[in-house]
């Protein structure tokens, strides 16, 4: 899909010929399962053309649910930038549990924002267009499925 955009200030995915935009393969809905902490993990992640995303983690059939929303951008084809702008933790189980968690949380928010957004580019690499894996700085890798 091609529209016509004014800005020169454009990162690669989005500039094409003459000034044209051109929607990145990113744009859409992604999923991916994983451990953390020893829980099982299902990560949900949306893509919007506005270079805006969300990033739904939850953890343990919901017990924890993290939510991430910032900006993305492709500096190049082979990399990914994101910034978290607002992070929001949920609990669910034990009422004293949860209260402390979300004490320490609400204590932690800014430290969690600001440590996720210590290493905000990482390597990308496709596999077709229904697929690609996320490379961490770290060398810890996730892969990602379009979402039906």
């Amino acid at each position: 899909m091609l529209s016509c955009a004014g800005s020169s200030s454009l990162s690669w995915e989005h500039s094409c010929y003459l000034g044209c935009k051109k929607t990145s393969p990113l744009v859409g809905s992604w999923e991916s399962t994983e451990t953390i902490g020893k829980q099982p993990a299902k990560i949900q992640l949306s893509f919007a053309e506005d270079g805006t995303y969300t990033n739904v983690t939850t953890i343990s059939q919901g017990k924890m649910v993290v939510t991430d929303r910032g900006h993305w951008s492709q500096p190049n084809e082979n990399s990914l930038t994101t910034k978290v702008d607002d992070v929001d933790w949920k609990f669910s189980g034990n009422l004293q549990l949860v209260a402390r968690a979300e004490v320490r949380f609400k204590q932690n928010k800014q430290k969690i924002i600001d440590s996720t957004n210590q290493h905000p580019t990482e390597k990308i690499a496709w596999s077709g267009s229904q697929s690609f894996t996320i490379t961490s700085d770290d060398g810890s890798t996730r892969t990602y499925q379009r979402a039906p």
